[in-house]
């Protein structure tokens, strides 16, 4: 093989259950080889790699936000690169953008407990610069120096891991791994369970227990390099609506009340000739709520199915 996923635990990860793997590239070659690139694209590539993204704002919950997709033939190459690092084994805690996990496994973690300590991590892609991520090629994932810069000049653009590439989620795991590890084993020394979804960070147990270590959680963040979100950095008993990755969590699983709301709105501000996009996606958006609770979405799918029925009728 000219590449290969082999067992690395590094001596900082050495309490840490999972075998940590890695990725060894040594040459120009081995790299083309895993990306699905010739030496010439490559070249012609790496000549001006930020030209080869993509450059718009999307508007997500009334915020803005720069997305950078990359243009074919980078696209196609890191799209091969991702399937090889999802391959790379993660601790089971860290749930975000992995093969296998996902935002309502990550939320079932934290269902039925006295109080949820939530914390984001912020300008999360933008705080993970190009030279953090040639040390994460290098270091981590045990890449020559000299594949390491070829990698992270192709991951990243304007010097930082950009939104919309299919490689900057998993290298986002990558860049805050010790610091979820550190977390963790904060969590479990004082009996409480704790996962991490990229940038959200989520710990759970008794509100006494998560009022004494939130100003560590605070620290381990800023030592890592990091930064919690000042007005997202919050601790929420049970008495109070607690979602967790778009998973309401007080009482088992469940919709949050926003998000079923939301859809019931939507539901009655139908017209009488819904264009059927607008359709899909309120089938898509019941489709999501049966994983959280069935019997809500039955009576969503209902209110739908009588809202078109009676929208035929007046026609």
């Amino acid at each position: 093989m000219l590449f290969e996923l082999s067992s690395y635990g590094p001596e900082s990860y050495d309490k840490d259950p999972i075998d940590v793997r890695y990725l060894r590239l040594r040459k120009s070659r081995h790299l083309c080889y895993c990306i699905g690139v010739t030496p010439t694209e490559l070249s012609r590539i790496l000549a001006n790699t930020d030209s080869f993204y993509r450059e718009w704002a999307q508007e997500k919950n009334g915020k803005t936000r720069t997305i950078n997709p990359p243009r074919e033939p980078l696209a196609g190459a890191l799209k091969s690169l991702n399937c090889v690092l999802q391959e790379i084994g993660l601790p089971p805690y860290m749930t975000g953008s992995i093969k296998g996990r996902s935002a309502l496994k990550n939320g079932i973690v934290h269902t039925n407990q006295p109080a949820i300590l939530k914390a984001d991590i912020s300008d999360f892609f933008p705080s993970i610069d190009r030279e953090l991520v040639k040390q994460i090629f290098q270091v981590r994932l045990q890449c020559s120096e000299q594949i390491a810069g070829l990698l992270s000049g192709l991951c990243t653009y304007k010097n930082a891991l950009p939104q919309g590439s299919p490689t900057s989620p998993i290298l986002a795991n990558l860049a805050v791994e010790h610091m979820a590890f550190r977390l963790n084993n904060l969590a479990l020394k004082h009996n409480l369970r704790f996962t991490q979804y990229l940038d959200d960070i989520t710990i759970s147990g008794p509100l006494h227990q998560l009022r004494l270590i939130q100003d560590t959680v605070r620290q381990i963040v800023k030592d890592e390099g990091f930064v919690c979100h000042p007005t997202k950095f919050q601790i929420i008993s049970r008495e109070i609506e607690q979602i967790v990755t778009g998973v309401r969590v007080n009482h088992g699983k469940d919709i949050p009340r926003a998000f079923l709301q939301g859809i019931r709105a939507d539901i009655a501000a139908l017209p009488t000739c819904p264009p059927l996009a607008s359709i899909r996606r309120l089938n898509g958006q019941i489709t999501h709520a049966y994983t959280l609770n069935r019997g809500s979405a039955k009576q969503l799918k209902r209110e739908l199915e009588s809202k078109l029925r009676s929208n035929t009728i007046q026609l």
